[in-house]
């Protein structure tokens, strides 16, 4: 988007965890940063879900160092 918004920026904005789960699943970065400075984990944490988004993250990136 024109604020550098991924995909995984917007599934954590809306709380979709069924779609986040499985962009991490094909290796979307949790930690790209849009334009204002927000990775996926900061715009969870404004939405008020952070503790249902630490799991996810977690567990992506613990996919990603088996590949």
């Amino acid at each position: 988007s024109s604020l550098g918004e991924t995909a995984l920026h917007y599934a954590a904005w809306q709380n979709s965890q069924t779609a986040g789960r499985e962009l991490l699943r094909l290796g979307a970065n949790p930690y790209i940063k849009n334009s204002n400075g927000n990775n996926v984990l900061a715009l969870a944490e404004i939405r008020g879900v952070l503790h249902e988004w630490e799991p996810l993250i977690a567990e992506g990136a613990a996919r990603q160092t088996k590949q």
